[in-house]
């Protein structure tokens, strides 16, 4: 979960920072990274949030799947 919670971190610093410097680069500044740490900062624990909610939904379908399956088995070997 650790490694996730890494590679999630560093794509979200990826995607603040590519999103300001296509921005200055339009407007031809320099990037602000005080801002880009700001922006993750504020982002992460939102995104962490939806990737736990998603996480959750997936075990909960894969759980109805298995059970399924299983009263799908039942019903046929009887």
């Amino acid at each position: 979960m650790l490694g996730l919670l890494r590679w999630f971190t560093f794509c979200v610093c990826l995607y603040g920072a590519s999103s300001l410097e296509s921005q200055d680069h339009a407007s031809g500044s320099t990037i602000n990274y005080a801002e880009v740490r700001a922006r993750v900062a504020h982002s992460f624990p939102e995104k962490a949030n939806e990737i736990a909610d998603t996480i959750s939904v997936l075990q909960d379908l894969s759980k109805a799947t298995v059970e399924m399956a299983d009263q799908i088995s039942a019903h046929c070997s009887q």
